[in-house]
């Protein structure tokens, strides 16, 4: 006799024998029957999986079940304008559904051509009301700006929906136009601070109490801007806060109801770095290793892989590992709702298993040395190029590349490199967006500016480990130890970031989600820096199938990036410091 193990979990259903009774006996329509509508009638059943053996039910993997079937596809589907007007006795097994229609599952029918369109970008006569238009299960609520963006007609939670908005007018002069979404109230009780801000640090502030926007109108505000002679490589912003003047209710005196940050039109060139003035380098070789050694750094590469092994600042290592091509986040849990474990895995190992197909070592001066490597990933003969471009002042150029080596593969879910530094390298400081985590399609509410942050304050605490903590439109990011010692990293365009004490597998709990917890993470010995030109959204219409939206998706097409290190101490230099400076930046050819 042949056994079935059966993983469980307990339901409520409504049985389908009872449903039939009821048209014979019950009101004539299916949504005036008990039966059908009744809730708590039946008693607890089970759902289950079967699986072959007591070590394939252990393993929880249902997708690998031979008795597993997967229900997307093509679907028969009749579509009546009136519930009378439905077929009679169709869920009978011997019904004839050969003159139906075929929809796709997953889908939705409004948009393949059936029944009354319940999208705005369809035309329609009648108000829409939205019904749990955004799913927060995990690391969620992406787009949810472009929802709202559609409500104001083109006009993150708090800050999508507050009311108070501000467009600039002309910034120079300090000309902005105010506009008050509220429906009954004015903004005379509300005030305006404001502050201009250079690379994050406050350059003026004031405030106005005299704000007299009428409830659905907007009106021009004048504000005494300074005049400022913009400093070289320093980016200026108009940070906007509006909040309230006395108590209300729930609402405490200075609660900040709204706020705005406008880029401000002063822009300065960065100063220059003189290449031909930078320290001569000192290259070392043996079989294995390609060492180049400079007045305070030392970068060491491994000739037969071209990996970056090593690299120090006065004696002190700053790496375990070096960078490494990355093009797989850890699964939300709107990942597993939409099967991207299954859609996109192909991925996952590609870094790590990548192929090296040739490493060239070039010094073209006594000022600066080219490493080239040219690897083959696992995924339609993909290829992945890196080169480091290493001058005598300690800066390292990575240039990475990416080109697909098949048509038709699925969209990647990062592109990016992934080094670990010692553990003692955990104080990250950034500029870009924070300071809370922010992504892709849910970065609305972060605000540009410095933040800095233990790296064990970055892991956020989803129930399930999953991706998290990532950072956007980042210009800058270091990590330094106690002795101010450490790693600047600036992106060439700008950069996603995280830095973690575990390894991106810790937060992948593989192909299906399983009943792991955050807080079963054992913190490591060790630091993991993502440093991505790249991350797909995470989504938030559901957690049951609703894939990223288009625009926050990575194509499967050819991506070229640059990320420059440098090794430094925070005392000489601080790292703000050398954001200013316009390093080279000439193409690369490949």
């Amino acid at each position: 006799m042949k056994s079935f193990w059966l993983s469980c979990v307990c339901c409520t259903v409504l049985g389908t024998a009872a449903t039939v009774a009821a048209q014979a006996t019950g009101p004539p329509n299916d949504w005036e029957n008990p039966a059908v509508i009744g809730r708590n009638r039946e008693p607890p059943h089970a759902t289950y999986t079967p699986y072959p053996d007591r070590e394939s039910a252990l393993r929880g993997a249902a997708a690998g079940s031979p008795f597993y079937r997967l229900l997307n596809g093509p679907w028969k589907f009749r579509w009546s304008a009136q519930p009378e007007a439905r077929p009679q006795r169709f869920y009978e097994e011997a019904f004839d559904d050969s003159g139906w229609d075929e929809i796709a599952v997953p889908g939705n029918w409004q948009r393949q051509g059936y029944g009354f369109p319940i999208y705005v970008d369809e035309p329609r006569d009648r108000p829409l009301i939205l019904c749990e238009y955004a799913h927060a299960m995990g690391n969620s609520v992406g787009n949810l700006q472009d929802y709202w963006d559609v409500i104001y007609a083109n006009d993150q939670v708090k800050k999508v929906y507050q009311n108070v908005t501000a467009t600039p007018i002309d910034l120079g002069a300090g000309r902005l136009r105010i506009g008050n979404r509220f429906f009954f109230r004015g903004l005379d009780d509300i005030t305006l601070q404001w502050t201009v801000r250079g690379n994050g640090e406050v350059i003026a502030e004031g405030r106005r109490t005299d704000l007299q926007v009428a409830p659905q109108t907007s009106a021009e505000v004048v504000l005494p801007l300074p005049a400022v002679t913009p400093e070289p490589g320093v980016e200026y912003f108009l940070d906007l806060s509006f909040r309230t003047e006395r108590a209300e209710g729930l609402v405490p005196v200075n609660h900040e109801i709204a706020w705005a940050q406008l880029p401000l039109p002063w822009w300065e060139p960065e100063r220059a770095v003189d290449l031909a003035r930078v320290v001569k380098l000192d290259p070392r070789q043996t079989p294995e290793t390609y060492r180049v050694v400079g007045s305070d750094f030392t970068v060491t590469f491994d000739r037969r892989t071209g990996e970056m092994s090593s690299l120090t600042y006065d004696g002190i290592e700053i790496l375990q590992q070096g960078p490494q091509p990355n093009l797989w986040r850890a699964p939300t849990d709107n990942d597993y709702g939409n099967d991207m474990p299954a859609r996109l895995g192909v991925w996952r190992e590609a870094g790590a298993r990548r192929r090296i197909d040739r490493v060239s070592i070039k010094q073209n001066s006594d000022r600066d040395v080219v490493v080239d490597v040219e690897a083959t990933l696992p995924v339609g003969e993909s290829k992945f190029y890196i080169r480091y471009h290493v001058f005598g002042s300690g800066d390292i150029l990575v240039d990475s590349r990416f080109l697909p080596g098949a048509i038709g593969l699925p969209d990647l879910p990062r592109l990016g490199l992934t080094l670990v530094l010692a553990p003692a390298f955990d104080q990250l400081e950034w500029y870009g967006r924070g300071p809370h985590e922010s992504y892709w399609d849910r970065k609305t509410g972060a605000r540009v500016g410095r933040y800095r942050g233990a790296v064990a304050d970055q892991l956020h605490p989803y129930v399930r480990p999953q991706e998290n903590g990532n950072k956007t439109d980042v210009r800058w990011a270091s990590l330094t130890n106690a002795q101010g010692i450490g790693l600047f990293v600036e992106g060439f365009p700008l950069l996603n970031i995280s830095a973690h004490h575990y390894t991106n597998a810790d937060f992948d709990a593989g192909d299906d989600k399983t009943g792991r917890h955050t807080f079963d993470l054992r913190r490591r010995d060790l630091v993991t820096l993502n440093i991505d030109y790249l991350q797909m959204g995470v989504g938030g219409d559901t957690s049951w199938g609703a894939e990223v939206h288009e625009p926050y998706t990575i194509p499967a097409q050819e991506y070229a990036f640059r990320v420059r290190l440098r090794p430094f101490r925070a005392s000489e230099t601080p790292p703000a410091d050398l954001g200013k400076q316009k390093f080279w930046t000439g193409g690369t050819r490949w």
